[in-house]
């Protein structure tokens, strides 16, 4: 398989618009035309785990982080924050990275993450991509079927998988063209009565100004009158940052630590009380690596207490404050061992290409 058919691939698994918006998730490097055989799992993508992957004769490594976050503004391949993707590059190694399109999706790490607590409902929904537009035009019956075709020619009426999706409903139109106008019905000055479809087909928002363009190039009138609508995002079920859990049974922050310590396979894992927190826990809230930014939907969801890797000082008091305990495991504690279970599913959506984990990838912390 080539490079660009191994992307198609890993965007429907790991959908880039469910990434947040300030996370430069994908092709990290790599050409269309590579051929990739062998294929690498590594949380992060350092330079150790980059020469194991040249020494193996690996061709691409998915790397769940990012390699750059902050793109330095000259590239020294000297410089240690770039010498990986400078090595990387001279030995024809891609890179891909999902990040938080792969905590998002079900069954990802966030889903993961709180399998020894239940199912949980995402913190954040993720909305469907697509269509954001409605655009409404009144067309004269005859003239429906060319104006429909225009507008689905330039990108209107795309629905999921589907394609020409519109509605039409009968109706009477009037107008009156004042002196100068050529009416396509009737006269100027004229009151018309005209029997019209309306017609409604949605689109992105970056096709709008092509659409109207054909549909007044297709449309009989002067002046057609075309609405455009805004439409609110749908949620997509099941999918989103972090996770909300209804526990079967509350259980105590002692308990709860526990259970995480065991899924994570960590040594301990640090815990605080929240502000007026119960004693017994039934709502649990979780986000893989920093989940700071959900503080405010965790307690909106009645979480009394939130698993997360880590936390800065200021935050940790915030989630105190809004009556939540905490469990901090660790950053990468929280993402890492999503790899064994993924192997399996990466390896069936690319029967050909061989995938392992990587060796040298490891927590870049011990305790002493």
């Amino acid at each position: 398989m080539r490079l660009a058919e191994v992307e198609h691939g890993l965007k429907e698994l790991f959908p880039l618009h469910l990434a947040e918006s300030w996370d430069p998730v994908g092709r990290q490097l790599g050409r269309d035309d590579q051929p990739i055989r062998r294929m690498m799992l590594t949380i992060d993508a350092t330079e150790a785990v980059v020469e194991e992957a040249i020494a193996g004769q690996v061709d691409l490594l998915l790397a769940y982080h990012p390699v750059l976050f902050h793109p330095p503004k000259r590239w020294n391949g000297d410089d240690p924050d770039v010498r990986p993707l400078t090595r990387a590059a001279a030995h024809d190694l891609a890179i891909w990275s999902p990040h938080t399109a792969f905590d998002a999706i079900q069954g990802g790490v966030t889903d993961w993450l709180v399998e020894p607590f239940g199912c949980g409902q995402p913190l954040r929904s993720a909305n469907t991509p697509g269509a954001n537009r409605k655009i409404t035009v009144f067309v004269p019956q005859k003239d429906l079927e060319q104006v429909r075709n225009a507008m689905a020619a330039t990108g209107a009426g795309s629905i999921g998988a589907y394609r020409e999706c519109s509605f039409s409903v009968l109706g009477t139109g009037t107008f009156r063209g004042l002196p100068g106008t050529s009416p396509a019905i009737g006269v100027p000055e004229q009151l018309e009565s005209v029997e019209e479809q309306r017609l409604e087909m949605v689109c992105p928002d970056s096709q709008v100004p092509l659409i109207v363009a054909a549909l007044r190039e297709a449309h009989p009138y002067e002046e057609p009158a075309i609405d455009i609508t805004t439409l609110l995002p749908q949620p997509q079920p099941n999918t989103g940052a972090g996770r909300m859990v209804r526990l079967e049974k509350a259980k105590s922050l002692n308990q709860l630590a526990e259970m995480a310590r065991i899924h994570l396979n960590v040594d301990g894992v640090e815990v605080a009380d929240g502000a007026g927190a119960p004693s017994k826990h039934k709502v649990l809230a979780a986000c893989p690596g920093s989940g700071a930014d959900l503080i405010p939907e965790a307690a909106a969801a009645g979480a009394t207490i939130f698993l997360t890797g880590e936390m800065k000082h200021h935050e940790q008091l915030q989630a105190l404050r809004h009556g939540m305990s905490l469990i901090l495991a660790g950053h990468t504690n929280t993402e890492r061992g999503v790899f064994k279970p993924w192997t399996k599913v990466l390896q069936k959506a690319f029967p050909t290409i061989n995938i392992k984990r990587s060796r040298r990838d490891r927590h870049p912390l011990r305790r002493v």
